[in-house]
């Protein structure tokens, strides 16, 4: 069938004088018509059995004695009673503790990386003190540690970390190259030499009380990171500062440090969370007023400058923890949690409505109907580290409303399968908590077996109080080398109601080209006529078998129908942008299109056929503002073209014709231009446009296919031109149109 395109130009025409071409576009019936948070860092229980973990080795260098003279206080402990391994700073008194990363765990600043660790520090006492996290690139490496003047214990304000007041030079004694994050719990603001770091304006003076630490953030070798007094001193700059409550019941504090560098290579955004979780793993969500009882989540970003690191070619940091203390012998303990460079996994849990076609419950979509079946979806995956996950705890709190079933069990990236007992589910159901080890050795994650996939699959009940709400469950993972918490969804148990969905839907067309495209169109109902709720409907569409996204889609003014339509597109070359699903390519396809409420009801399913014919043509105008050259009232002679004409043909396997036609130019005040456009081809032959002129074709072109400028082969005294017969023209603005005709043949 022979097709034909035809657009027009609108020529504008300024006196004295300037032309300027607007397209418009005519198709006929027959012509083929122009056309993507961080993730939590969850972590574990110190109340939980740790027993067996690594403590230092392996992971930190803990160095006999400090380049300050002293022995480093810094010591890891086994407490029995608690059933924990933590670390401790500065247990003596007016003494330094360091633990530096050793060499193979150090922290590559071009990579994502976290740290997760629970810190219990003392409410200020006269012996004060606290801690850092420390990243640097120091030369005294896993001995790095602030002094003073090199050779003597830096004072308690420092934390091991800061320049000394009384240093030679400042910040040469500082840990140099570095960036830390301090967790201070003595406010030195006395103004004096060597106690006045938080004399600082951009600290609250109300939140620097006895039972509070103040957390922030800075450069310890950086002149910008200090104030200098009029007496000696300096106050310290602190970044991003946060207050929290320490009191002497709060305990237990859970700190998560995520890194991520920039684009740009040059820095990297560092944020940092205090109180994020509760004892038991779960996410903090308390709200109101800080305090022992009541600890709120609290957290900051910074930017930090990579180039303060001072690092070559090797782009690894040492991180570790520095402790300080003042006069009295005392105690801040430290329990790592999850550090990427040791094993960096991931945890996820996820709940599913088998009944309802695997329906995956989210925050936007969490109801389900009474009797529906589940299934609970725990993933680990291991992305990498210098250590294997192996003996995993697995605790897992069953959610309310949910009875496990007989069958459940965990599948390893291995092909291995290992089986959940039915004793286990038995004991599940009647505590709500299911507690499983992977044990065997052959299942240990790494980096040849990185994932692991535990399924269970549960049923609710048949009739419930209606929108019986199920609150989030927690999962807690815990092995030697990771431990770790994530939350499967809330959820909300509806009773049915039966309805009928009646779907009617049709294509636009069932014959397009590949640059053209279709319709799927339609509406959804109810056979009794009822309203739909506000959640409204999803559509589910198939291409060739292949499920698309699921599609919400809500309803119109009185709620009683909801309208849709869904393009399909030829090939990518119809449009900009087009989502990938909806392109379909060359060739015949079979789209299927069905719906269903948020109570399940389902419509019928409704089957298409459209066919994207290879062979298309398109004719590609820009955005059709074109122009002529100014002129003077009483030139004589051609005016050449300005530079905004373009005019190309896309073709794909079609033979084809451009030509074009044009009309008179006239101003606003209706008066005709004295001269006309025309054409003027590359052997000199002139024709005018008052009827269509051949402009190029395929055998111009020598192709069927590709993109052809048409414009290309113009020179100054080619293609289409502008005559003026030299005659008096009244200054204005001149337009006109250019018709453009493409057909499928010669």
């Amino acid at each position: 069938m022979k097709t034909k395109n035809l657009w027009q130009n609108v020529l504008l025409f300024f006196a004295s004088i300037m032309i300027v071409l607007f397209s418009a576009t005519t198709v006929k019936a027959d012509d083929t018509p122009t056309g993507l948070s961080n993730d939590d860092v969850l972590g574990y229980t110190p109340n939980g059995s740790i027993i067996g973990r690594p403590a230092k080795d392996g992971i930190f260098t803990k160095p006999s004695s400090l380049i300050n003279g002293g022995t480093n206080a810094a010591a890891v402990v086994n407490n029995t009673l608690s059933n924990t391994v933590y670390m401790t700073f500065w247990s003596s008194k007016n003494n330094n503790g360091i633990l530096w990363s050793n060499e193979k765990n150090k922290m590559d600043v071009t990579k994502n990386a976290y740290f997760s660790f629970w810190i219990k520090t003392p409410v200020d006492t006269a012996s004060g003190g606290g801690l850092a996290f420390v990243m640097q690139n120091d030369p005294n490496g896993t001995n790095a540690l602030s002094t003073l003047n090199g050779n003597a214990t830096a004072p308690m304000e420092t934390l091991g970390v800061w320049a000394a007041d009384q240093n030679t030079s400042h910040l040469a004694n500082a840990i140099q190259n570095s960036w830390a994050l301090e967790f201070d719990n003595y406010p030195n603001v006395s103004g004096n030499v060597n106690d006045a770091f938080d004399k600082d304006s951009s600290l609250d003076s109300t939140q620097l009380v006895s039972d509070k630490v103040h957390i922030a953030s800075g450069y310890p070798d950086d002149e910008q990171s200090y104030s200098p007094l009029s007496n000696g001193a300096y106050s310290l700059i602190h970044q991003s500062p946060i207050y929290r409550t320490i009191g002497t019941n709060s305990g237990w504090h859970h700190v998560s440090i995520l890194y991520n560098p920039n684009n740009d290579g040059k820095t990297a955004n560092i944020t940092y969370k205090f109180n994020d979780k509760n004892i038991d793993g779960t996410p903090n969500t308390n709200t109101g007023v800080d305090s022992a009882t009541n600890p709120i989540e609290a957290d900051k970003t910074v930017e930090i400058d990579l180039s303060k690191f001072n690092l070559g070619s090797d782009k690894k940091v040492t991180w570790g923890f520095v402790g300080a203390g003042n006069t009295g012998a005392s105690e801040s303990q430290l329990i790592y949690e999850q550090l990427s460079s040791l094993a960096d996994v991931s945890v996820d849990a996820k709940i599913f409505d088998s009944t309802q076609n695997d329906r995956e419950l989210t925050s936007n979509y969490k109801e389900i109907n009474a009797g529906d079946n589940l299934k609970l979806q725990y993933d680990l995956k291991y992305n990498g580290g210098q250590e294997d996950v192996g003996k995993i705890k697995t605790t897992i709190d069953v959610p309310k409303n949910v009875t496990l079933n007989y069958g459940a069990s965990i599948k390893f990236a291995n092909g291995n399968t290992e089986n959940i007992s039915n004793s286990e589910i038995d004991t599940a159901n009647k505590t709500g908590v299911l507690t499983h080890t992977i044990s065997l050795v052959t299942n240990v994650l790494n980096t040849t077996n990185n994932q692991a996939t535990l399924t269970l699959t549960g049923t609710t009940p048949t009739t419930v109080a209606d929108n019986t709400k199920v609150a989030s469950s927690h999962v807690h993972f815990a092995s030697d080398t990771y431990i770790g918490d994530a939350m499967a969804t809330d959820f909300v148990i509806r009773n049915p109601k039966i309805k009928t969905l009646n779907l009617d839907a049709s294509l636009s067309s069932t014959e397009i080209s590949t640059i053209t495209s279709t319709n799927l169109k339609g509406s959804l109902t109810y056979a009794d006529g009822s309203a739909f709720e506000s959640e409204g409907a999803l559509l589910n569409v198939t291409v060739d078998g292949k499920n698309l996204s699921q599609m919400a889609v809500t309803a119109t003014d009185d709620n009683k129908k909801i309208d849709f339509s869904l393009p399909f597109y030829g090939s990518s070359d119809a449009g900009t942008d087009l989502p990938e699903q909806e392109i379909l390519g060359p060739g015949t396809h079979t789209i299927t299109i069905s719906a269903n409420d948020h109570y399940n009801n389902k419509s019928e399913t409704k089957t298409f056929t459209v066919t994207v014919d290879a062979q298309s043509l398109k004719l590609d105008l820009g955005d059709g503002n074109f122009s002529f050259a100014n002129i003077q009232s009483y030139y004589s002679g051609d005016v050449r073209r300005n530079d905004d004409w373009q005019v190309n043909v896309i073709a794909q396997d079609s033979s084809w014709s451009l030509s074009a036609s044009g009309t008179s130019l006239v101003n606003d005040d209706s008066e005709t231009f004295d001269g006309e456009m025309f054409y003027r081809d590359a052997q000199g032959e002139v024709a005018d446009l008052n009827s269509p002129t051949l402009i190029s074709n395929s055998e111009i072109e020598k192709s069927e296919t590709g993109t052809f400028d048409v414009t290309k082969g113009w020179s100054k005294n080619t293609g289409i031109l502008l005559h003026s017969d030299g005659d008096l023209v009244s200054s204005g603005k001149y337009t006109g149109t250019i018709s453009w005709t493409l057909n499928n043949s010669i």
